[in-house]
């Protein structure tokens, strides 16, 4: 693990040894739209670059367009960020 002061800046290892995971995230379970993307293009700029998301959350149009105007200002990368989601619910067959 590489380990700083600073949380947001702590990554892991990432099992195939291609690439390291930010340790933490902002999570983007906001239920309004306009904050959404306030709050998300907030953590980017703040240092924020794992992104914790859901399909549940409904909320995926915006949270790209936060994170595509933190890239199109500049400095940051995309390969730097990450998003992580949440699947939602999948019939996996009858339940008895």
């Amino acid at each position: 693990m590489i380990e700083s002061s600073d949380l947001r800046m702590t990554r892991i290892p990432l099992n195939h040894g291609a690439g390291q995971l930010p340790a933490l995230g902002f999570g983007t379970l906001i239920p309004d739209a306009a904050v959404t993307i306030t709050a998300t293009r907030d953590a980017l700029e703040a240092g924020f670059r794992h992104f914790d998301c859901a399909e549940r959350y409904g909320n995926e149009r915006e949270v790209g367009t936060a994170l595509q105007a933190g890239l199109a200002a500049g400095g940051i990368k995309r390969e730097d960020i990450f998003v992580t989601t949440k699947p939602g619910f999948i019939p996996q067959g009858r339940q008895t």
